[in-house]
Order: structure tokens, then sequence, then C-alpha cells
């Protein structure tokens, strides 16, 4: 095996063109990576600041304000800022906050015995969008604190009509209303909150960087192609499987140096982002690309097992790749397509190759063991089918012999 893959590096050797297209796959791997740490995520908390003036200065209420700083959920989304009042005012009129709640003196305690003594909240209208989100949010823990408000009116007058001691209806009182209201300001623990990223956040030109990567493969797994039917075209796989080779070996020696070819550079400059040499990017990116450079080659070496011809094999394969740019949203990105044309772009390699890729470099996520093997098998199954069609079509030759 190692044998022809010399056989092989020596003809490439001698060919400039292949050494080009080699130099280009570097160059747009390079471009995709910068591009990669160019784009540093927008902060989720730069977007909606709250003040918090406190009165009140209760255990109670500073207990629910440290409840909404300390808030994973919440301060995602918000930033909380606590202080004076003087100070708080200022900030938002320069712009600096949103909104600003002020905790009256008592508001705690009002809470806890239900009786009426509002908190100010005050909200900018500078963000329209913004303005009519903290409203809702507003009006929604209103809903929820008067739900518990009328729940534990209708237990004091039950504990009142049961003629339960005074002291006792008070302090029940106090123990349900707090741990009721403070369930419904902590009312997101009823849910499971799954954050979608969507590939609408990628900018076209990165979008149109992975588009082009995507090419690059796909014109270097037609190459693989092209050689081996060249080969068979000029005789010399038969010359080699006379010599006892067998036709699975040459293919697997194609299929490591074309693999290694493309995996040795890229994980070299993995690496060297790694040590702070060059820009990084997601390991989990680099294994996907691997895996499915991979199984794009054997995909054209078992093509160039069914053509006798060259010109045949390079007709359906740019016609692949065509259809994969244009169906597959190469052409159009993703966000773009209507509904009906989304459902036919999952029929191209080119719709999940862009959308594996950009699931990963958006979430930074790992490929799971299962997607792994599964593409592992599909190569495994790949080779087998070559062979066995490599075969079939020596022994058609040889019989015509």
């Amino acid at each position: 095996m190692w044998n022809l893959m010399k056989k092989d590096l020596k003809v490439w050797g001698q060919n400039k063109q292949i050494w080009m297209f080699l130099i280009a796959v570097l160059i747009m791997f390079i471009i995709g990576t910068a591009f990669y740490v160019s784009e540093e995520p927008a902060s989720p908390k730069a977007g909606v600041s709250i003040g918090v003036i406190d009165k009140d200065k209760s255990e109670y209420s500073t207990l629910m304000v440290s409840y909404f700083k300390d808030n994973k959920v919440f301060s995602q989304y918000i930033s909380v800022i606590v202080g004076e009042e003087k100070e708080i005012k200022q900030k938002f009129e320069d712009g600096e906050l949103t909104m600003y709640l002020l905790i009256p003196p008592n508001f705690a305690e009002s809470l806890i015995y239900i009786e009426n003594t509002p908190m100010q909240a005050v909200i900018s209208k500078e963000d329209t969008t913004k303005a009519i989100i903290l409203k809702n949010m507003l009006l929604g823990y209103e809903r929820y604190i008067s739900a518990v408000e009328i729940n534990c009116v209708a237990l004091y007058d039950m504990m009142q009509e049961a003629s339960m001691p005074q002291n006792l209806i008070d302090s029940e009182n106090f123990r349900i209303s707090y741990d009721l209201v403070f369930t419904a300001l902590g009312r997101e623990n009823f849910f499971d909150y799954i954050e979608k990223q969507d590939v609408a956040g990628i900018p076209l030109r990165t979008y149109y960087t992975y588009e082009a990567f995507f090419l690059l493969l796909s014109y270097l797994a037609v190459f693989a192609g092209m050689d081996l039917l060249i080969e068979r075209k000029n005789g010399i796989i038969s010359r080699l499987t006379t010599m006892g080779t067998k036709v699975t070996t040459v293919v697997l020696a194609k299929f490591i140096l074309y693999q290694g070819l493309f995996s040795v550079p890229v994980l070299t400059f993995y690496g060297l982002g790694q040590v702070g040499l060059f820009p990084k990017t997601s390991f989990s990116e680099i294994v996907f690309s691997i895996l499915y450079f991979g199984t794009t080659v054997l995909v054209f070496l078992f093509l160039g097992t069914l053509f006798q011809k060259l010109p045949n094999y390079l007709l359906v394969a740019n016609a692949l790749i065509l259809y994969c740019a244009i169906i597959g949203a190469g052409l159009i990105p993703l966000f773009y397509l209507p509904d009906a044309m989304k459902q036919l772009a999952k029929l191209s390699p080119n719709y999940w190759f862009l959308n594996r890729c950009f699931t990963l470099h958006l979430t930074e996520k790992t490929l799971s063991l299962l997607f792994i093997l599964g593409m592992v098998l599909l190569i495994i199954f790949l080779v087998l089918c070559i062979g066995f069609v490599s075969r079939r079509k020596e022994g058609m030759v040889r019989e015509d012999i």
C-alpha cells in the first residue's frame, strides 16, 4: 500500500495544477478560520440594563433583589444594577439604563400581608421594542403575584372562619405568602429553557466562505475519482491485480493518501491555533470536515469505478456539484429560502454540510459518538462497494480478453 501511495505522490509532484489546487484549499481554510475568530458574538447582557433603588432595605427586599441578580436565566439577558436613588436616576437620564425599579419602604412586609404598596417602574421609550418586552415581563410577574394574593386572601379567610388563633393565622399567612411569592418570582423554574441558535446569525461572508470550502473539498474528491479512472483506463489497475495486489488495497491507498493530504495540514493549523500561532477554530468542525471529506472522496472513487470514459465521469461529477450548489442553498443562503425550497435543499449534501458546520460554529457543541460511528461505518461500506464493483469490472475485462 505504501508503494502505491509513493507512486501517486511522484505523479502529483509532476503535476503543477494539483499543487495549485491544494494551495487554494489551504488558503480557503486560513480565510475561513480567520473569519471564525473575527466574529465575536454580541454579549446578550449588553442589550438591557435595569437599575434598582431599594428603599425598603429589609431582609426580604434584599433577598428579592439578589434573587434577580443571581438568577441564571434572568442574568443571561438583563444586567441588574443596585444603587442609591440619585445615582440610578442619573444613569437612567444618561441612557445607561433601560429601566429602573423603585422599591418603596415596607414593600416586602406589605407584599407578605397582601397590602397594596406598589413598586414604581420607569421604562425608557428610546427603544420601543425593549420597552414593550419589559412592560410585558412586569405585567407577567404582576399576574403571578395577583394570583398569589387571591389565594392567600382566601386561605386567610378560611383560617379565620375555622376560629384558629390569630397568632397562628398570622404566622401561617406569613410563611405561605412568602413561599408563594418567591415561587411566583421563580416561575422560570417551571420550564426547560432551550436556547436556539439560527443560521440567520451567520454573516454572508462566512456563509459563502463555507460554501466555497465545500466546493473545494468536492473538486478535490473529483480528482481522486478521476485519478482512479485514468489508472483503470491505462491498464494500471489490471497490471496491479495481475501482480497480486487487491483492488481494495488500491482504493484504500488512494483514500488514505487524499485523506492525509487534507487532514495533515488542517490538523497542523489547528495545533498551531491552540498554541496561539494561528487563529483558533472548533475541533468538532475539524473532525466533521475530515469525516465529510473522506466520505466524499469515496463517493467519487465509486463513480470512478462505474464510468469507462473520462468525459462522462467529469460530466456527471460537475452536474452533481452544480446540483448541490444550486439546490442545496449554495447560491441563495438557507435563511433566505422559502419553506418549500428548504425542503428541497435537504436532498442535497451541501445543505447538511452547511447546516452541521453552522451548528458547530454557533453552539460549539461536540460531535456525538453515534454520529462519528455512523460516518465511519458509511466509509467502510463505501470501501467495500468500490472493491466489489472494481473486481466485477476487472473480471469482465479479463473474460473479454
